[in-house]
């Protein structure tokens, strides 16, 4: 099975500057309008479980879309996962305007 090639960049900020640099928008568009952590139709806490998409790998996981969530989205885990799969993630934090998320088993 292949591995999906991973981007060399320090961290998925840097990604995301290089992204927008390059004329796209990065994971997850911008800052849109919504509530204040950015989430537009729902209230987010930690361990909350959300369904995802995934956009692409980077290093130490994957760039993520979170549906109804207008904020740039990481999925850390060093599982191989297929761009365009939705897998069910439990949400770790909001780090700095990022949605920081880890996988649920099962």
């Amino acid at each position: 099975m292949l591995r999906p090639q991973r981007k060399n960049v320090a961290s998925i900020v840097q990604y995301q500057q290089l992204r927008a640099a390059a004329g796209g928008s990065g994971a997850g568009g911008g800052s849109g309008s919504g509530s204040r952590n950015g989430a537009t139709g729902r209230r987010l806490r930690p361990n909350q479980e959300l369904v995802c998409r995934i956009i692409e790998a980077v290093p130490g996981g994957y760039l993520i879309k979170v549906d109804d969530v207008d904020l740039p989205s990481y999925l850390i885990t060093d599982a191989c996962i297929q761009p365009g799969q939705e897998i069910l993630a439990q949400l770790f934090c909001i780090h700095r305007k990022n949605l920081i998320l880890s996988p649920l088993a099962g």
